[in-house]
């Protein structure tokens, strides 16, 4: 079906259930006005959609439920007006949706919920008007959302609740209006999220509650206006919100409660508006604060209440507005 046009206004524009497809299915630069369903399919091969153009907006514009799909899926610079549900869906190879745009009014975009990517999830450059979703899905290569553009104000721009990464997970240069979560998600190796951009003025922009990662947690120089969430999250080795800019006007810029760093944590030149706060947290390293500027406003930050610091504590030019509270503290070096 390359290049091909399908038409039908208010209902399916391409209607398969259950078929059995060999040598692949290609649809480069399809152009559809109505729903197009591939359901509970199996290609024994690709699965080609670069460049095509769907539109049923308000409704779902591609629909992939259930699908299993040997090799690599191919929606590359894809247009979907509408939701894209891949719901399920099962791709032995990579999955390429770079610089796609994705748009839907109310509710989810792109629904990945509950499947696998065998390969590597390369979506830099998405653009997404809605909420992108992965809850529980396994990738079993690199997921990477370079200079990606996601907007969900009333919810979650980046849904990844549960899922498991088996390789490194990149978000650099990721601009986000709405909450970005990786809850009770398990990293394998790194995750970076490097010079992102995340606003959300009511509610927290980070979430990664309970979530774990082996390797390096890297949020470098992001900026997050909503704070950042890392409560009893699990780093196996450093994590770095060195020149990182974090605001909240109604909770905490940066709660670290309950956290375990095998490594160090690096917070220097941390500019913050609103608490931090690292009750019975602990850091296997250093904890570093060198040049940061806590604005606790009329709070204490930092809080490091019950804390257990086994390295160096580096507190050089810090500047805090607010009481700095270190009762119970456990320090293993000198301070």
């Amino acid at each position: 079906m390359t290049r091909a046009e399908l038409l039908n206004l208010g209902g399916s524009a391409l209607n398969l259930k259950g078929p059995k497809i060999t040598g692949g299915a290609f649809g480069e630069g399809l152009t559809a006005t109505g729903e197009v369903a591939v359901v509970n399919a199996h290609i024994d091969g690709a699965l080609v959609l670069t460049a095509a153009k769907l539109r049923n907006r308000g409704r779902q514009a591609l629909r992939l439920e259930g699908t299993v799909v040997s090799g690599s899926a191919f929606p590359d610079k894809l247009q979907a007006f509408g939701q894209v549900s891949t719901v399920g869906v099962r791709v032995g190879g990579a999955l390429l949706l770079r610089g796609a745009k994705l748009s839907r009014r109310y509710g989810t975009a792109l629904d990945m919920d509950g499947g696998m990517v065998a390969g590597d999830a390369i979506l830099d450059g998405l653009v997404a008007a809605g909420t992108v979703s992965a809850v529980n899905t396994h990738f079993g290569g690199q997921l990477s959302l370079e200079r990606a553009k996601l907007s969900d104000r009333h919810g979650h721009a980046l849904d990844l609740y549960g899922p498991e990464l088996a390789r490194d997970t990149c978000l650099t240069n990721l601009t986000a209006a709405g909450a970005i979560r990786f809850a009770n998600a398990h990293f394998l190796t790194d995750l970076s999220m490097s010079e992102a951009s995340l606003t959300r003025p009511r509610g927290v922009a980070l979430d990664i509650q309970s979530t774990r990662v082996d390797g390096n947690a890297s949020f470098y120089n992001m900026t997050a206006n909503g704070g950042a969430d890392c409560s009893r999250a699990v780093i196996g080795g450093q994590l770095n919100f060195s020149c990182a800019t974090l605001s909240r006007s109604d909770g905490h810029a940066l709660d670290l409660e309950g956290i375990f760093v095998k490594g160090t944590a690096f917070l220097n030149e941390i500019q913050t508006t609103g608490e931090v706060r690292a009750p019975v947290a602990h850091f296997g390293q250093q904890l570093q604060f060198t040049g940061a500027v806590l604005h606790g406003t009329g709070k204490t930050s930092p809080e490091l209440y019950g804390a257990e610091i086994t390295g160096d504590t580096i507190f050089n030019a810090v500047e805090a507005v607010g009481e700095v509270r270190a009762v119970n503290v456990h320090i293993r070096r000198r301070t």
